[in-house]
């Protein structure tokens, strides 16, 4: 690749071509000649730390929404490997920094080669779940609640509110009837603020309806 990188996210071009997308820039990768070429230039922002989507949408565009960010003035992160293979690592004498949430969204257009603003979304979020809906728009979800992007109006709108907040590492899959499953994810404080080592995992499941919204399959069995 053109760039070292690790927490990126990649996405299948409709031309076959592959997205990859980090920190602050990104680059395709062409099978046909084996070959890799930087894109246009991301949208002035925060780097991205990992925790952010990357989605095709249904007339090719990728739309690459939120991520994790560095609090405070994170120009580069020192490296160390450490137990576990942790998404990030500093050394040894620097406490572990913590990561926000971020709004931002941007949209890759494979026609030209660029980058361009989308709409923030309604609220930041990192580590969510984002999923090509039928209609064409893009479900996130995470933390408390979710909600809906739609590219041909570049707006956001709420989802509504989960029964059971997911911090991080939940999965959401479309159904065949249209609606989408979600597992999993940690009940706990948000990765990397220092809060969640000792947060365990969900077995409760629900189902997302475009049509009546939230609903509970299975409730977490109490002491």
């Amino acid at each position: 690749m053109g760039e070292r990188r690790q927490s990126h996210k990649a996405a299948l071009l409709q031309d076959g071509t592959v997205l990859v997308a980090g920190k602050s820039s990104s680059e395709i990768y062409d099978p046909s000649t084996d070959s890799w070429s930087l894109t246009g230039e991301m949208v002035v922002g925060k780097d991205r730390w990992g925790g952010a989507t990357l989605t095709v949408l249904q007339d090719g565009r990728a739309l690459l929404a939120a991520g994790a960010v560095a609090a405070g003035a994170y120009n580069e992160i020192p490296t160390r490997t450490s137990p576990g293979g942790a998404m990030l690592s500093v050394p040894a004498s620097h406490p572990m920094p913590d990561f926000a949430s971020y709004s931002q969204a941007e949209i890759y257009d494979p026609s030209t080669g660029f980058w361009s603003a989308a709409s923030a979304l309604l609220e930041p979020r990192k580590f969510h779940t984002a999923t090509l809906m039928p209609d064409g728009k893009v479900l996130l979800v995470g933390d408390k609640t979710a909600e809906l992007y739609d590219p041909n109006a570049n707006t956001w709108a709420s989802a509504g509110t989960l029964n059971l907040p997911r911090f991080d590492w939940h999965t959401a899959n479309l159904l065949p009837n249209g609606t989408v499953l979600v597992v999993g994810g940690k009940e706990g404080a948000s990765t990397y603020t220092g809060t969640s080592r000792e947060t365990e995992g969900i077995t409760a499941v629900e189902i997302y309806d475009p049509a009546t919204g939230w609903q509970l399959l299975d409730k977490i069995p109490s002491d």
